[in-house]
């Protein structure tokens, strides 16, 4: 079922910092912009979280940043990640593939891998701009 969404999808890592210039510019023109951003890496999360701060808009307390991975660089960043196992996640995809050039049928093509909210100080709760 599609989602309409009033600010733009980052879907792209080929064009990452064009793409989040456009939806941070995007957020200023909202008449109530979206109060966090969450990025499918910690690398765009990071970019960002730098672009907000370059527009003169403070993290977290204007906007709250949350990336994925727990890249070595989001503990540097103080950024609020979700961790996930890199390593396990590699081997599941490549155990997929060898089974399939096996001739094999993926009887478990849904895998699910546990995953860690990481917080660090790149959340805070909404900033509501009246002062409050």
């Amino acid at each position: 079922m599609p989602v309409s969404l009033p600010w733009p999808v980052v879907g792209s890592s080929r064009s990452m910092v064009q793409n989040v210039s456009n939806a941070i510019d995007l957020r200023f023109s909202l008449r109530k912009p979206p109060t966090a951003l969450f990025a499918f890496s910690d690398e765009l999360a990071i970019t960002a979280s730098r672009m907000l701060m370059r527009a003169h808009m403070t993290v977290p307390e204007q906007v709250s940043v949350v990336g994925v991975d727990d890249h070595p660089m989001s503990e540097l960043h103080d950024l609020t990640t979700v961790r996930q196992p890199i390593e396990d996640l590699g081997r599941c995809a490549a155990q997929m593939v060898l089974d399939l050039l096996d001739g094999r049928d993926l009887t478990d093509r849904d895998v699910v891998l546990p995953t860690q909210l990481v917080l660090r100080r790149s959340v805070a709760p909404p900033f509501s701009g009246d002062g409050s």
